[in-house]
């Protein structure tokens, strides 16, 4: 395993317990009209789940792109990288690697 991506598991499983908790914010697609209150308005939940102090965050680029530079460094980020529903009319890869590591991504 290289050095960087050791940095970025060590990140991850920092806990003293060992166990690990991500907190995701990526299931926005799935919902349609139906999107919870807590989603809607996803400034202030994904404000609210960092002073929680999870051990990261799970969320998609364009929620990254948006509410998540005043929060960068703070707590491992783990970016999304497809689209998807359950039903699977929709299947999209959005995000490559690359991009995940440029938007500061843990995993």
């Amino acid at each position: 395993m290289g050095i960087g991506k050791q940095i970025r598991m060590n990140r991850l499983f920092s806990h003293p317990s060992g166990n690990f908790c991500s907190v995701a914010v990526d299931h926005l697609i799935g919902y349609g009209d139906g999107l919870p209150p807590g989603l809607r308005r996803i400034k202030p939940t994904v404000d609210a789940i960092v002073a929680a102090r999870p051990d990261a965050i799970t969320m998609h680029k364009g929620i990254a792109t948006s509410c998540w530079g005043e929060h960068a460094g703070s707590m491992p980020l783990i970016l999304q990288s497809t689209l998807a529903r359950a039903d699977l009319t929709l299947h999209e890869t959005i995000v490559d690697p690359e991009e995940a590591v440029r938007l500061g991504a843990d995993a």
